[in-house]
C-alpha cells in the first residue's frame, strides 16, 4: 500500500511504517556523519487533541527518541524536542536506496548542502 501523502510504500496493518523507516534512516545517516544523536521537533497544534498527541509521542518513544524539553516553535506554536542516539545500520540499504549529498564544511564553519 502506497502512502498518497508522503509517497512511502507501508503495510496496511502497520500505520507506524513510514515513521519507523524514517527513523531509522535518520540515526543510520546521523552515525554515517558521525554525528552522536539526532534531533528533531513534534509540534503541539493550537488547539492540541490530547489523545492523538499522546499517542503519537509513545510510539517515539517507542522507537527510541527521547524528550529533551518543549518551548515555543515557528509562528509561536509549540513543540516538544525530540533527541534520538545515532547508530549504524548497514542492512537498512535494502530498504532504502535514496542517497542524500553529504554537508561540506564552509570557510565559515558552517555545512553547505
Amino acid at each position: 500500500m502506497r502512502d498518497p501523502a508522503t509517497n512511502v510504500r507501508r503495510c496496511p496493518h502497520r500505520p507506524d511504517d513510514a515513521l519507523r523507516l524514517i527513523t531509522l534512516w535518520a540515526s543510520d545517516f546521523a552515525a554515517r556523519l558521525e554525528l552522536p544523536y539526532v534531533r528533531a521537533e513534534f509540534l503541539i497544534p493550537c488547539q492540541p487533541d490530547g489523545e492523538r498527541s499522546h499517542r503519537l509521542l509513545s510510539r517515539l518513544a517507542d522507537m527510541g527518541w527521547d524528550q529533551y524539553g518543549r518551548g515555543a516553535g515557528p509562528n509561536t506554536t509549540r513543540v516538544v524536542r525530540l533527541e534520538l542516539a545515532s547508530e549504524h545500520r548497514p542492512g537498512l540499504s535494502a530498504l532504502v536506496g535514496y542517497r542524500i549529498r553529504e554537508p561540506r564544511p564552509t570557510s565559515d564553519g558552517r555545512g553547505s548542502w
